[in-house]
């Protein structure tokens, strides 16, 4: 993830949130900030996706349209990448079991002390995992789009 986004310059003089903006200031949006706004997302650096779901188990409208960039700058792909990103997620979810590893007594591996290398661009550290096919027709379909290759 970059935790940047695109620079940008004003082009007039500007005014947000009380603070005066000069025209031609270098904008750096604080994407990693925004990402873990607390106001925004209860505990933030918790992995929890019913964070996005209304009361009805149903995708809320907290897009998150601000990683794609801003302004006259914003990724002109940005729909064909969402669309694109839903679909692999959808995939995956429908043909894998995705869980936790286990240790030797047989209990999940906790994936709470996730951590993230820092700088410009950072990275998940390694973790424990296990993946499987949910069934023997979705781990015939993996070998059969493999072989197709």
């Amino acid at each position: 993830m970059l935790p940047l986004s695109v620079f940008h310059a004003s082009m007039s003089d500007d005014v947000y949130n009380g603070y005066y903006i000069p025209k031609g200031t270098t904008i750096i949006p604080n994407v990693w900030a925004m990402t873990r706004d607390p106001t925004r997302y209860e505990d933030p650096e918790t992995f929890n996706p019913s964070r996005f779901l209304d009361e009805n188990n149903r995708l809320n409208n907290g897009t998150m349209t601000y990683v794609f960039g801003f302004g006259q700058r914003i990724c002109p792909g940005r729909y064909m990448a969402s669309a694109t990103m839903w679909l692999t997620i959808t995939t995956v979810l429908s043909t894998f079991n995705i869980r936790p590893r286990k240790d030797a007594s047989g209990n999940d591996i906790s994936l709470h002390d996730i951590e993230y290398s820092g700088g410009l661009i950072s990275h998940v550290s390694p973790f424990e995992y296990s993946i499987t096919p949910r069934s023997e027709k979705a781990k015939q379909l993996i070998v059969d789009a493999n072989n197709a290759k």
